[in-house]
């Protein structure tokens, strides 16, 4: 049990209406993954045998290459190809397993390597100790049942360094196109943006939730992907409680029109519930090279606390990876009033086995995350999505005038994550400033 379990357990209950404002903040472990065992145990316990290979290729190459930095001179003097030469120079000066294993030349690769150090005027005494290192290196792989390409993997998860999240990048943009082309739909951004203002003279939020898509569009065939489940539409129950009113009505549930493609609503598909409406994509006029832009917007009223309640309450704003896409944007806009406390922390959390708790998630389930958040007064989106910049500020533009307010009231923080992992949870959190010692905690909503 975590200290935030022992101090909500000293509290008197919350009440239905707290609960509810409950899925709004969530309390979460705000401590650093483990990285004691699983992946993180095995790279450590084969970081000797990499340390000794790549010792042992730097030996070799300074023996018949006065730089063993210049990969043409290395090509040259030893004969091999430009790709073998520059793998052997970045093994020789690898700073970290992973950049060891990113290096390493295949079978072939290393006979050629060795028929070409026994060819020039490489001492024989290296050549050994570079054959013994191979082998070595080879043996600890085969004792742990681990292939190289798997342990590239786990190197690229496991490890924080330059190369390791140059390769989970790149692990994760091979993931994305293969499940572009399983689930017949693609997006190139992904989007979440929450703006926060106070709601009267409450210490309450009211919030209004966009959800959006830039260049969303059908690859092929493959399952419907919903793109949108109104929370307006909840039945009111203490579990899933109404939390206010859509900010735009059309055909399409929470659609805004003037945000999205002119043709938007042509190429959705409403499924009408008890409880809730599901808007999926049929994209039939879509392609790779005709995507459409979608956002929906809720105006969720007193939706949550401002301060905290409990002893390091935390608020959370999130957005579910859902659908293949280059790239995923999660944003807060903060009325520059409100005490948001210190800048949010960035969080991802696997889906695949879902919640511990409705909201509250558990460390076991986090996964690797390279991307911090940007914070300020203007944030833009990268430079990489030109395309989706222009509407973006649109966007922004048109949700701090539905509030009554202009951008430059607010402060943003925003997590930018390229090829994020399909059935992922992207999170920003913070720790809830508390209340002012004057004046009532708790105002009635």
């Amino acid at each position: 049990m975590t200290d935030e379990d022992v101090s909500r357990d000293t509290q008197a209950p919350l009440t239905v209406e707290e609960s509810r404002r409950a899925t709004i903040l969530a309390v979460l472990p705000m401590t650093p993954p483990d990285t004691s065992t699983g992946y993180a145990a095995d790279l450590a316990a084969l970081e000797r045998r990499a340390h000794a290979l790549s010792g042992a290729v730097d030996a070799a190459l300074r023996t018949v290459v006065p730089d063993p930095t210049a990969v043409r001179a290395c090509g040259r003097v030893l004969g091999l190809n430009k790709n073998l030469a520059w793998k052997l120079v970045n093994l020789a000066a690898a700073p970290d397993i992973a950049t060891v294993l990113s290096s390493l030349p295949g079978k072939r690769g290393w006979q050629k390597t060795m028929e070409a150090f026994a060819e020039s005027d490489c001492d024989e005494a290296l050549i050994e100790e570079l054959q013994a290192a191979i082998a070595g290196f080879d043996r600890e792989i085969a004792d742990r049942g681990i292939d190289r390409t798997m342990l590239t993997a786990m190197a690229a998860g496991g490890l924080d360094s330059d190369r390791s999240r140059d390769e989970y990048r790149r692990l994760r943009e091979q993931a994305m196109l293969a499940n572009r082309t399983l689930w017949g739909t693609a997006a190139e951004v992904l989007g979440s943006t929450y703006v926060l203002t106070r709601s009267g003279t409450d210490d309450l939020l009211d919030i209004l939730s966009l959800s959006w898509f830039h260049g969303l569009h059908c690859t092929g065939p493959g399952p419907r992907c919903r793109v949108f489940m109104a929370t307006s539409s909840y039945s009111d129950r203490a579990e899933d409680a109404v939390l206010g009113e859509a900010i735009a009505r059309s055909e399409v549930p929470c659609l805004i029109p003037e945000l999205s493609s002119a043709d938007a609503a042509d190429e959705l598909i409403v499924r009408h519930h008890a409880d809730k409406d599901h808007v999926f994509l049929a994209g039939a006029g879509t392609s790779p090279s005709r995507g459409i832009d979608l956002v929906f917007g809720e105006r969720l009223e007193k939706a949550a606390y401002i301060h905290a309640r409990h002893e390091r309450e935390v608020g959370t704003f999130g957005t579910t990876i859902h659908i293949p896409c280059s790239w995923a944007v999660l944003e807060v806009l903060v009325e520059r009033s409100i005490p948001l406390g210190d800048s949010p922390e960035a969080a991802t959390y696997s889906q695949v086995s879902g919640p511990a708790i409705r909201n509250h998630w558990i460390d076991v389930q986090r996964l690797p995350m390279a991307e911090g958040v940007r914070s300020g007064l203007h944030v833009d989106l990268p430079g990489e999505l030109r395309e989706a910049r222009k509407s973006h500020q649109k966007m922004l533009t048109f949700a701090a005038k539905a509030t009554g307010r202009s951008l430059a009231d607010f402060m943003a923080h925003q997590i930018v994550v390229p090829f994020p992992v399909l059935s992922s949870n992207l999170l920003l959190r913070t720790i809830l400033s508390p209340a002012p010692r004057s004046g009532s905690r708790r105002s009635k909503a």
